[in-house]
């Protein structure tokens, strides 16, 4: 079990890889920080809680996280 130290610490790891990013797996969050896909997991999903990443995409495929670009989209009628 991590301390809230080393968690702090994996979420930032989780955001930085994240940055310019497209929509990424849980697996792809894993392998590209090299961590488990179960610590990557929670990490995620804390960071979807707090707001900082937002999960696109469930219906029947997979969990795509992406960073919370603070409502910027690059097409201009989305935002």
């Amino acid at each position: 079990m991590r301390s809230l130290t080393e968690q702090r610490a994996f979420d930032k790891k989780v955001l930085e890889f994240l940055v310019g990013q497209p929509p990424q797996t849980v697996c792809n969050v894993a392998i590209g920080i090299s961590e488990s896909a179960e610590d990557s997991r929670a990490s995620l999903h804390r960071l979807a809680d707090s707001g900082m990443v937002l999960m696109v995409g469930r219906a029947d495929g997979p969990e795509l996280f992406r960073l919370n670009a603070g409502g910027y989209s690059p097409e201009p009628e989305a935002a």
